[in-house]
Order: C-alpha cells, then structure tokens, then sequence
C-alpha cells in the first residue's frame, strides 16, 4: 500500500474505473442488442477523485511517508552501528532518540507523529500490528475502488473525514448546499446491509432517489430477459456508510435488547469497555421534512442517546455523534441472581433513561486499552 506516488494512485484508480464503465457498457450493448460503445481513451486527464477516493489518497500517502521516514531511521542506525556518523548534531539526537525509544520498546516520537495511531497506544508491537492492518484495509480498499462495509475508524489516522465525506456526497448527490445534510445514525443488525437501513426511511430525499431510479437497473440480473432499446441505467453513488472500530465506555451494549440492541447500565462507570455495534450513517435532506415537528422527531428521537464519539479515552475532542438506542435497567438492579438466569435481560427495561447514561458520560471511543475490552458470550 505504500508504493507510487498519488499521482499515479489518482491515473490508476482513474482508468480501472473506466475499464469497469466499459465492460459494464459492452455487456448492456449484448444485452439490449445495441451498438458496442467507443472504448475510452485513457490517455486523457483523469477524473477528479471521489469524496472517499480522497481519504484513501491521504491514507496511503501517511503511510508511504511512514515507510519512507522508518526505513531511513533503520539504515540511519545500521550505519552509525558500524561506525558512521549522522551528518547533523541535530539528527544524531533524533536518532538517539529513536533509538531510546526502540530499546525502551516504545514508539518513537517521529513515527507517532507520521503514523497518527491511536492516542492511548503506546506498545510497540501493538503499533506494529496497527500499522500492518491499516496497510492491509487500504490495499483491499484502494483494489476495490470502494471503502469496505463497514470501514474501521480505528484503523484510519483520519476518522472523522468518513463522516464529513457521507454528508458531501450526499450534498453533491442531491444539489444542496453542505449545511442542509444531516447524518442520522442507527445500529446496524448482524444480517442486515447499508440497503436495509436505506430501504427503512421511506419518504425522505435518500429513499425518493432510490425510487427515481430506473426499476431495470436493481432488478435486472444477466440471465434476464434482453431489454430491446432500453438505455443503460445510471449507477447510483453508495449514499449510507456503515462504521465500526468503537467501543463503548460507561455502559454496556446489549445486542439482543429488541430493535437490533440498546444501551444499558453497567456496575463500573470507568469500565470495562463493551465493543459497540456497527453504526449505520444515513444522511438526511433538510428539504425532506414536511415540518419542523417530522424534523425535531428525526434529528432528536426519543428514545435514543445522542453519544458523542472520541479519539481515545482521553476525551480530547468529539469527532462526530451517534444515536444510540437506550432502556432504563431499573428492573434489572432489583433482580436476584436466580431471576437474571431465568429471563433473559432483554425482556427487563422499556422505558429510556437519557439522564443516566448523560450524567455518567457515556462515550463510544476509538481505542482503549486492549486489556479492558470485554465481549459477551
């Protein structure tokens, strides 16, 4: 993931893409007994880049100037091993420091800064393994054309820009200005896809543009019957993301509350740390409300806390927010040990408690110690 340039990223991304558009045309043109389209000409300029083909770019360009600065501190210190000196005062005491931080088995200062990891990471071989994950999604990612379902914010040195590239593409999609779209979010069941979610608002701007298109092009399948005359349908652009990579701090998830889980409340308020479920972003027009009150009720649900998203358990900055489903546990804090093996806990609690989980500050965060996460079993 960490050769060429983003010069050559951006050409080879451009013409795979165009090889893609044509043989997709040449199979339309047998299909529909038309004439075979002109081949395109891939010497001309390339496209400009998508909203997530720009994360990606930035992606892959952190992580070959990563490589670039750990190869020439390794040679840096096999030489000075043998007896060469570095050319500066100043870069014998950054190697100095590198080399410190190799002993020590820390990561050293200059490559955090290049790599970007997780605030709270501090292990060299768990950065390690960050960082040969990270290279792994970004070469399936940059092969596909098209960010994984769902993408791991916690292996992006960027997460924030998955949610800010949602809402732009949608914006561009439907012609209206960046402030008018807004992101709703949902956690996403295990069987479910992103067209589910998207299948699920009926009557706003992203459904009614779903039904806009061509009933020939979701339906149509390459055994079907020809379509005589009928014009090639336009691919609509993916416009509901979902993320996963985050856990949740000072409450637990549980996966089997009804509408696909809910929060609930945990002994311990500093941990342990619950994985959280895949989050579905879904972006919403302002023009598809009807009406203040239909926009208050979707932007604002009952029933669901409004979580905000951080880098690490330091709580430096909110990156983003999600809506999570949430369920009073006072039933469950009254029930003997007996009781919580015969009912199963999904069945205690209907009723939301907001306050609760707002005044124990529950979070989802990107990283946190490998040690605290637990899972259910």
């Amino acid at each position: 993931a960490a050769v060429g340039s983003v010069e050559e990223d951006i050409v080879a991304m451009c013409t795979k893409r165009r090889e893609q558009a044509y043989k997709k045309a040449c199979a339309w043109a047998r299909r529909t007994k038309s004439d075979k389209p002109e081949e395109p000409d891939y010497t001309e300029a390339p496209d400009a880049p998508t909203e997530f083909d720009e994360i990606l770019l930035r992606e892959r360009g952190r992580l070959r100037e990563l490589a670039s600065t750990v190869f020439a501190d390794v040679a840096a210190l096999q030489s000075s091993l043998v007896g060469s000196a570095p050319a500066s005062d100043e870069e014998r005491l950054r190697l100095g420091e590198v080399a410190s931080s190799l002993r020590r088995l820390e990561i050293p200062a200059a490559w955090r800064d290049v790599s970007a990891p997780p605030e709270t990471m501090a292990s060299l071989s768990d950065w390690f393994d960050h960082v040969k994950a990270r290279a792994r999604l970004l070469t399936a990612w940059y092969e596909a054309l098209a960010p994984p379902s769902p993408i791991p914010l916690d292996l992006l040195a960027e997460p924030a820009a998955v949610v800010h590239a949602v809402r732009l593409r949608a914006a561009r999609h439907w012609d209206v200005p960046l402030d008018e779209v807004w992101l709703d979010s949902r956690a996403r069941a295990e069987e479910d896809d992103d067209q589910s979610d998207l299948d699920s608002f009926k009557g706003d701007e992203v459904s009614r543009s779903r039904a806009s298109t061509p009933a020939a092009s979701r339906t149509a399948t390459p055994g079907g019957d020809d379509l005589v005359d009928e014009a090639m349908p336009e691919e609509m652009p993916k416009l509901v993301i979902s993320i996963t990579g985050m856990t949740i701090e000072g409450a637990r998830w549980d996966q089997f509350a009804p509408d696909g889980g809910a929060l609930r409340e945990c002994e311990r308020v500093d941990g342990p740390f619950d994985p959280a479920p895949v989050v579905s972003l879904i972006p919403l027009a302002r023009e598809a409300f009807f009406d203040e009150d239909e926009e208050a009720e979707r932007l604002s649900p009952s029933g669901v806390y409004r979580c905000p998203v951080f880098a690490s358990t330091r709580h430096t900055e909110v990156l983003f927010w999600i809506n999570l489903k949430a369920y009073e546990d006072a039933a469950e804090r009254s029930r003997t040990a007996s009781e919580m093996q015969s009912r199963p806990e999904r069945d205690a609690g209907k009723v939301l408690d907001q306050p609760l989980f707002i005044v124990r500050g529950v979070a989802a965060v990107l990283a946190v110690p490998p040690a605290t996460v637990i899972v259910d079993t």
